[in-house]
């Protein structure tokens, strides 16, 4: 595929901006409003405004194309940081993250609709490759902002410039993404790579596409898959500190998880020839229930890394497993609509997840939060087998 390097490059800088946003987003609600409550409220806004935009944005990318469709999200991302940078309020700082959230979307939907026109084991390896260009990305993000707050603040004599100048570097850096992009080769980034541009989508059409059931599936996979990934952000570090690890060895566990998730991920192509799709999404499955089942009984750090790993290892394959057959069960023409359904779905177990998991911390402690995860795992288990007689039905037919 013509100029994957150079899409890789431009999801990696993508990712690293975005990564700088998760210590900047929270720091930046408590110096403006000195409330831990609004922190939830703020960050949430990036994911749960955009969601019902995601479909839309999948139907504009089938439309005009995917690296149109980047290049126009870049730009809106650019703006975001510039937002994020002048606001010195907490309002102006709820609008850049909206703002962002949608415009995120943006890239990501037309960048998994980028890579679905290919096929067969080569679409594996392509989302594999692009899955680890995302966490390299979240992986690098997250210290360099924290760096930039600690160290950057003298550069300009503003109030708050600590968080001005971080914002900026944030915009710098994806505005070099998104010029990155402007160099992907055009003419393979529609369906059969004809270049050509799509008819437009209306509601009848989108819900078309909705109303097939393998893909159904598949998205409610995804939602449980990041309702899972939802609470290894909120709560797992909250559960390692309450068993009396240290900071850092709350990060050595963090960290195995992230290492192990991004090994795996330039290998799936390889996987899913020697052991097969369906297989690698139940075994990811089986592993996350099983984390969830042992983890509040587990209170040693050597059991935690080891526990972690596994978590990795499920996440790091079982997402890229879903995003390619999620754009195999439908029409390439429709993949870009396909993709904005489940990636709007992510959002939402995204944004849902640690209020939900909040609830049932409250109400039952944080034990059970671990516990009702697994169940929803329990219930990926089942839909897997669902999906595997859905996939021979339609194979079924196609015969």
């Amino acid at each position: 595929m013509r100029g994957y390097y150079t899409f890789l490059t431009g999801v990696t800088l993508h990712f690293i901006a975005w990564g700088m946003l998760e210590p900047l987003i929270p720091l930046y609600v408590l110096r403006l409003s000195g409330s831990e409550a609004l922190v939830g409220v703020v960050t949430s806004v990036s994911s749960l405004i955009p969601v019902f935009a995601a479909v839309w944005i999948g139907a504009i990318s089938s439309r005009i194309g995917a690296r149109r469709s980047l290049i126009l999200g870049g730009v809106g991302t650019v703006a975001s940081f510039a937002v994020f940078a002048a606001s010195g309020s907490l309002w102006v700082l709820v609008v850049a993250q909206a703002l962002f959230g949608l415009f995120h979307l943006w890239r990501i939907i037309p960048a998994q609709a980028w890579i679905s026109y290919t096929s067969g084991a080569q679409l594996y390896h392509n989302f594999g490759y692009y899955a680890f260009a995302v966490t390299m990305g979240q992986l690098i993000g997250p210290p360099f902002g924290g760096w930039l707050l600690e160290h950057a603040g003298g550069l300009l004599r503003l109030p708050n410039s600590d968080f001005v100048v971080s914002f900026l570097a944030g915009g710098v850096i994806m505005v070099v993404s998104t010029a990155v992009h402007m160099f992907l080769p055009a003419g393979q980034d529609t369906p059969e790579g004809s270049g050509a541009p799509q008819r437009g989508w209306g509601m009848g059409e989108v819900l078309q596409v909705a109303r097939q059931r393998d893909l159904q599936v598949l998205t409610m996979l995804s939602l449980l898959i990041w309702m899972g990934i939802a609470l290894r952000r909120s709560y797992f570090p909250v559960y390692l500190h309450g068993v009396g690890l240290s900071p850092s060895r709350v990060g050595l566990v963090l960290a195995t998880y992230s290492a192990m998730s991004l090994i795996l991920r330039p290998f799936l192509g390889m996987l899913v020839e020697r052991v097969g799709q369906h297989r690698l999404l139940y075994t990811s499955f089986v592993f996350s229930m099983s984390v969830l089942l042992l983890t509040p009984f587990v209170s040693s750090l050597l059991p935690l890394i080891g526990l972690a790993a596994c978590w990795g290892i499920s996440h790091g394959t079982g997402m890229p497993v879903v995003m390619a057959m999620a754009t195999q069960v439908v029409e390439p023409a429709k993949r870009g609509v396909a993709v904005g359904i489940r990636v709007g779905a992510n959002r939402i177990g995204e944004g849902l997840g640690p209020l939900v998991f909040s609830a049932v911390t409250s109400a039952f402690g944080l034990t059970w939060a671990f516990l009702s995860a697994a169940l929803m795992m329990g219930g990926g288990l089942l839909m897997t087998t669902f999906l595997r007689r859905v996939r021979r039905e339609v194979s079924g037919h196609a015969t």
